[in-house]
């Protein structure tokens, strides 16, 4: 992959945008796809990639000689003006550009939706060696991040690498355990460790959190997010339980088969139920 800079002019003034991308194409595409531009409108928007992908467009000789090129749109009744630089080198898009600066160990609100763009992306492909790798090296350049840690914790989860998510998942929690997604994190990979004593302490923080602050407090995201959490913090408290041959286990897995979704929880429904037939013919 290359690295282009892009210098967009257009009626909000000057903004550098920098993208790993085969192509100038691609590169343009990946600009048309950030959240800055959609004040452009839906309308506009589309037309701007159909007119890269346009036969018409073809990026000039001139741009292998110099590095450079400009581009030129008319976007509601505006110019635009796009300044596309091209470095030599092959970047590796999950290499930190050293352009990159930050203070104190957090990324600015423009870096940070950058990063989290990109692993958006690599979490839809299900890449999760590729996540956890940009993923570790985002949190080496900016160590206070705590959510990249919980990035790198769900990718060891996906890749079965238990002991190193147990790590990062409660680096995360010590950076930052006012966040229940924290708790969440380091409840998950206690248990997957084994730590049944544990796990079980920390799905309680969950269990025993205010819904509403849950859901839509400093650190929620809506209803669903925060009842994913407790749905799952129920599948682990419930599996140490049983883990640990101590009463409850079965009736908090009744609980979440009853109310979990499947597609949002991090365990196979499939697997928690043959889990809590066995217990029941036990205790039978």
């Amino acid at each position: 992959m290359k690295l282009f800079t892009l210098i967009v002019n257009f009626i909000y003034g000057n903004r550098t945008y920098q993208i790993s991308a085969n192509s100038i194409r691609e590169a343009l595409h990946q600009l048309f796809d950030t959240r800055e531009m959609e004040g452009v409108g839906p309308k506009a928007l589309r037309q701007l990639h159909a007119d890269i992908d346009s036969e018409l467009w073809k990026p000039s000789p001139y741009m292998d000689m110099t590095n450079t090129w400009v581009c030129q749109y008319r976007v509601n009744n505006e110019d635009m003006y796009i300044n596309i630089v091209k470095t030599d080198e092959q970047q590796d898009p999950d290499e930190p550009s050293e352009h990159l600066e930050y203070s104190d160990g957090f990324y600015t609100a423009e870096q940070g939706h950058r990063i989290m763009e990109h692993c958006s992306r690599l979490e839809e492909k299900d890449d999760w060696k590729a996540l956890k790798r940009y993923a570790t090296k985002m949190s080496k350049l900016y160590p206070r991040e705590y959510y990249l840690m919980t990035k790198v914790a769900k990718c060891c989860y996906f890749l079965e690498e238990p002991e190193e998510m147990l790590q990062w998942a409660r680096k995360a929690y010590e950076e930052w355990s006012e966040d229940p997604y924290t708790s969440f994190w380091l409840a998950l990979a206690l248990y997957e460790n084994g730590r049944w004593q544990e796990a079980i302490r920390h799905s309680d923080t969950i269990l025993y959190w205010d819904f509403r602050n849950l859901a839509y407090g400093r650190y929620g995201e809506d209803a669903d997010y925060a009842r994913q959490l407790i749905d799952d913090c129920k599948a682990i408290k419930g599996l140490s339980l049983l883990a640990l041959n101590q009463a409850g286990g079965t009736a908090l897995l009744r609980e979440y088969l009853a109310h979990a979704k499947a597609s949002a929880s991090y365990f196979k429904k499939s697997w928690v139920r043959s889990r809590l037939k066995e217990a029941s013919l036990k205790e039978n």
